[in-house]
């Protein structure tokens, strides 16, 4: 493919990411919300997304409340996991959010800043196999839906027996519906894993003397550290429901930070591997050129003159300049970003403990 082949196959992608051609469940699900809602209020204005975000988190907790009303579970019980139900809500809610707003970053960083900087068709053709992955609407639901049934059945007998007693249907339909956004979180946070383990072997154009500091390694470090906090956010909520329906012992702590902290530290250290793994390509490339340049200096004059010297030199200045360049991206910033998103699962399993840890303190 010549140059100009993969500029128009550039265009091609980013026209398509800039149209409704690739579109996620998340914009597939808000957008048909934002387009009812103007239906009936008959507003030409669009909806914002985080709005038609609220409506479908209090669309699931009306379904909730009024299914338990027409089967009249007033039983204790059944009240007493009301302030339950609102915070699994209020977390999908923001989980959503936060997944729709780290994938329209997505969308945008490739399209505005990433695209234009891959060097082979190869690589380009690759990374839209994965756009056409983020944007299988059915593969979504496929995997989504029986999974999350599944699980929302499992949690609400579960914690039925854990708490002594069956909470009703409504409650069953609630769990059901955000066990079905949980793991529709969990497609996506394989996605973006799977992402990561794909970049470490495309090609892009950088600043081949010292790669590290190409614009295009710095999106890239963004966009993958955003997806750290992604998991970080992902894991805490999963720590916090756990420390409020399940029961903890040190055993279930110790277990819980294990598998808490391991998707965080894997996802951190395959992503700070790849992008080495780019700036090292790049800086190879450099160096293949300087080593062929000096090699044909030596082959085409006499290697004791003094020009040919003073050239020799330079050159290997030059690439020992570039040799000594970073390898990766890594810094304090970044180090510190990576304790702040192991912070979170733990803060979030303080706060669903805290009254344990407040009774144990002032005993």
């Amino acid at each position: 493919m010549t140059n100009a082949d993969l500029v128009s196959k550039c265009e091609e992608l980013k026209h398509r990411l800039a149209t409704d051609e690739y579109k996620h469940l998340i914009d597939v699900i808000l957008g048909g919300i934002g387009r009812f809602i103007q239906k009936i209020s008959r507003n030409p204005t669009p909806v914002p997304f985080w709005y038609s975000a609220i409506i479908l988190a209090l669309s699931i907790l009306a379904t909730s409340f009024l299914t338990s009303i027409l089967l009249n579970e007033f039983y204790q019980i059944r009240l007493d996991r009301l302030p339950s139900e609102i915070t699994l809500v209020t977390l999908t809610l923001v989980g959503t959010i936060i997944l729709k707003i780290h994938l329209d970053a997505t969308f945008d960083i490739w399209r505005n800043k990433l695209i234009d900087a891959v060097e082979t068709s190869q690589d380009l053709a690759d990374i839209q196999r994965w756009f056409a992955t983020v944007c299988n609407v059915r593969k979504q639901l496929f995997l989504s839906l029986p999974l999350g049934l599944l699980f929302g059945i499992y949690a609400i007998v579960f914690v039925s027996i854990v708490r002594g007693g069956f909470f009703g249907v409504g409650p069953t339909i609630l769990d059901i519906v955000v066990s079905i956004q949980v793991f529709l979180g969990l497609y996506y946070v394989f996605l973006f894993a799977n992402l990561s383990i794909r970049l470490r072997r495309y090609h892009f154009r950088l600043f081949t003397i010292d790669p590290r500091r190409s614009e295009t390694i710095q999106q890239l470090s963004g966009l993958l550290f955003n997806y750290v906090y992604g998991i970080a956010f992902f894991v805490a909520t999963i720590t916090l429901v756990l420390s409020i329906f399940a029961v903890m012992t040190l055993f279930n702590i110790v277990l819980l930070f294990i598998l808490g902290w391991a998707p965080i530290i894997i996802a951190f250290i395959l992503n700070q591997y790849s992008l080495s793994r780019i700036i090292i390509r790049s800086k190879w490339q450099m160096l293949n050129k300087v080593q062929k340049r000096i090699e044909a200096l030596h082959s085409e004059q006499d290697i004791v003159e003094k020009d040919v010297i003073e050239a020799t030199t330079r050159l290997l200045d030059f690439q020992d300049r570039i040799w000594a360049s970073r390898n990766s991206v890594l810094d304090i910033n970044s180090v510190l970003g990576f304790i702040n998103s192991l912070l979170l699962p733990l803060f979030t399993f303080l706060l669903g403990n805290l009254d344990t840890i407040v009774g144990f303190l002032f005993k």
